[in-house]
């Protein structure tokens, strides 16, 4: 009875797709999320409100004129947590990145192929929270951060999400360009081996929305902020990879 001496290989990353995020119908749903989201919160601004006021610890002043806080924006453990999750894309990506490549030289398949969704998601980084975020929405609404209106013990006026009669003066609230950058750490996925990807999920998801509610908890942004941040880079990749698939074969 001879033995069976075959050898059983791990199964490693093939080559890296986009997923669910280039479904015309994730695409589509997504935008109308994220439209509803702006709707609802425009027309009940109150919600930003009392959602940040959650966080919010009040308090007066000897001249009766509020001196609150946001407790979490105060605390250390809170503070170190921002700045671990802060570095936390740019890690995961890279370090995807580079086991994405090694496996494709390994298995002598074509890095361009694999590198398509990586460049993707790079591409996605820059148009969303650089150019959409940074560039463009922070410099035209002008929304104060809720730490800095009145309400919460500043001396700016609440300026409702979708109007532009903001007081910022510049590297304003709407929208919040942390919560833009949390994505990348869930898209980096795609680059993770098949076994490793669901693991990640677990991970990484709760990892990618703390990240973006740590910044309504410090009275650095609304909700609405946070929300639409997040969904735009989604919404950015899923055109990209839209866009790629339209054009060339992955």
């Amino acid at each position: 009875m001879s033995e069976d001496r075959s050898v059983i290989l791990p199964v490693v990353s093939p080559v890296a797709t986009f997923g669910i995020y280039a479904k015309p119908y994730f695409l589509l749903t997504l935008a109308l999320g994220l439209a509803v989201v702006f709707m609802v919160f425009a027309t009940f601004p109150s919600f930003d409100i009392a959602i940040s006021r959650l966080f919010y610890n009040a308090g007066t002043c000897g001249d009766e004129a509020l001196c609150g806080s946001f407790p979490a924006a105060e605390s250390t453990g809170f503070a170190n947590l921002r700045n671990l999750l802060y570095v936390m894309p740019y890690a995961v990506l890279t370090a995807a990145i580079a086991n994405s490549f090694a496996i494709s030289k390994q298995q002598k398949l074509s890095i361009w192929r694999d590198a398509k969704v990586a460049y993707a998601i790079i591409a996605s980084f820059v148009i969303g929270p650089g150019l959409i975020v940074n560039g463009v929405l922070k410099e035209v609404v002008l929304r104060s951060r809720p730490r800095d209106v009145l309400v919460f013990g500043g001396d700016s006026p609440f300026v409702p999400v979708g109007q532009l009669a903001g007081s910022c003066a510049s590297n304003c609230s709407f929208v919040s360009g942390e919560a833009a950058i949390a994505p990348i750490m869930v898209l980096s996925i795609l680059l993770f081996p098949k076994q490793w990807q669901k693991p990640a999920m677990l991970i990484l998801l709760p990892c990618s929305l703390a990240m973006a509610l740590l910044r309504v908890a410090f009275g650095a942004h609304y909700m609405s902020d946070a929300i639409l941040g997040y969904g735009i880079t989604l919404l950015t990749f899923s055109v990209i990879a839209q866009v790629i698939l339209r054009f060339s074969k992955v």
